[in-house]
């Protein structure tokens, strides 16, 4: 038996959208170029997508919520929570997926998600 699936609405949308604006300021993540969209996709929730060279990052919100019971305000916000924080270690994720991350590329993106983490942490 599957999980139902509720629609995700404009207003769903725009709780995930507002978490994730008031996420990048609080953290002062502003080397990113980030992008919130809302559309259909095989990802049960969302997904955060950065892409390394261009500092752009699409993070979406998919059309149905594919956890069983209807989304509430605090899960949206949960859930922006938990792609925002993906972006956190973006430069990590990049060089992991890097064939030829140099040395000095990987200690960089290591120190850019350490002092990302110095300002989020109290």
């Amino acid at each position: 038996m599957s999980t139902p699936r509720h629609k995700i609405t404009a207003r769903h949308f725009a709780v995930f959208k507002a978490e994730v604006h008031r996420l990048l300021k609080l953290w002062n993540i502003v080397d990113w170029d980030v992008r919130v969209r809302h559309e259909k996709m095989d990802a049960d929730l969302a997904e955060c997508q950065p892409r390394g060279v261009a500092r752009i990052c699409v993070i979406r919100l998919n059309t149905t919520w594919g956890l069983g019971d209807q989304p509430t305000d605090e899960a949206l916000r949960s859930t922006a929570r938990h792609e925002v924080a993906h972006l956190v270690t973006g430069e990590l994720i990049m060089m992991a997926r890097s064939r030829y991350a140099t040395e000095d590329e990987v200690t960089a993106a290591i120190e850019t998600t350490a002092r990302r983490l110095e300002r989020m942490l109290p």
